[in-house]
């Protein structure tokens, strides 16, 4: 069974929904509704599925009572990032093309983060298990070797560099450590309040997740502009609405930044190529001064695009990781081979 009451599960204890359950609910609404089938009713069809009829009541219940349909998936524990997409729809009629492009922008997330758990699987845990190693010979068996060889200062002196070595290794091991905690819990909360103008110079410095970001923020940017078009509202307007949202910061941040450039009467191109996070490709679609129906498809595309390229750097920049812990873990025997055999070697010349 997959869930036996998601409402109990995401709204009390504010954890997300499985995975397969996330995207096994977003094929079916798309499905449904591509097939011509209404939000409400397909919602009812949806709870066909015993497993999705808590979930399917939930949503139709909520709705009823005028709530939007990207707070539920909120509210249901999805993904953010799903509400976030979702929001527009409010002002976007084509609610299968929408959810379609959700689900497989999330499709690759969730693969992307479930391959990049298994490469990272048997590395950290043989990675562990060397630092346990390294530690209990840094800390147990060198200064042994140092008491055997107290009467003699070569010998000594070699095994003390050794044991300086150790120190350094074990103190980088324990730094990386820290660093990653303090990324992982206290940074992401601190940044969360940095206001969004710092956020970006901040994530332009950052080496690799600068080019994702400029990536995702061009795809966000392409395919929630080519919706909004698509329902018909103006620049001015589009701008306003990516302004007003809160879901996304740094699309609202440009979004207020273009409104004020348009309203000064110069063209939005000019500025969206100064955008650090917005691919140039974006403003050479906004010279063409092409007609809506044409702007709306192109940017449809771009962020079709957009999508597949985030897709390959991430893929790329993943087969890297493993190789990167392999070389390390050999590091790690080659320093217990050598911690272990030079002081017996310097025991041995003692003889």
């Amino acid at each position: 069974m997959l869930m036996a009451s998601p409402l109990r599960l995401s709204v009390k204890k504010r954890k997300y929904l499985p995975e397969d359950v996330q995207l096994l609910f977003l094929k079916r609404l798309e499905r449904f509704i591509e097939n011509g089938y209404p939000l409400q009713d397909a919602l009812e069809a949806i709870a066909w599925d015993r497993n999705f009829a808590d979930l399917s009541a939930y949503f139709i219940k909520r709705l009823q009572q005028g709530e939007k349909l990207d707070v539920l998936f909120d509210e249901t524990g999805f993904h953010p990032a799903i509400g976030s997409f979702l929001y527009f729809v409010r002002a976007n009629s084509n609610l299968s093309e929408a959810i379609g492009t959700c689900r497989e922008m999330m499709e690759q997330r969730f693969n992307q983060v479930k391959r990049l758990k298994l490469m990272l699987r048997y590395p950290l845990i043989l990675t562990i298990i060397f630092s346990v190693l390294l530690f209990f010979i840094n800390h147990r068996v060198l200064p042994a070797f140092q008491d055997l060889l107290s009467h003699s200062s070569d010998s000594l002196t070699a095994v003390t560099i050794l044991k300086s070595v150790m120190d350094i290794f074990q103190f980088l091991i324990l730094f990386a450590l820290i660093a990653w905690l303090f990324i992982m819990v206290i940074w992401r909360k601190m940044f969360e309040k940095i206001p969004t103008g710092q956020m970006v110079d901040i994530i332009r410095k950052i080496p690799l997740y600068n080019q994702y970001k400029r990536l995702h923020t061009s795809f966000q940017f392409a395919a929630h502009f080519s919706s909004l078009l698509k329902a018909g509202l103006s620049l001015r307007e589009i701008l306003q609405e990516l302004k007003n949202q809160t879901k996304l910061p740094i699309l609202s941040y440009y979004a207020a930044l273009l409104s004020d450039h348009l309203e000064r009467g110069l063209h939005i191109s000019e500025l969206l190529q100064d955008l650090p996070l917005i691919d140039k490709q974006l403003a050479l679609i906004f010279q063409k001064n092409a007609t809506v129906h044409v702007l709306e498809m192109d940017l449809s595309l771009y962020g079709e695009l957009m999508l597949e390229e985030m897709h390959r750097k991430i893929i790329q920049w993943t087969t890297l990781v493993q190789p990167i812990f392999y070389i390390v873990l050999g590091l790690f025997v080659i320093l217990i081979y050598f911690s272990i055999m030079w002081p017996m070697l310097q025991l041995i010349h003692t003889f």
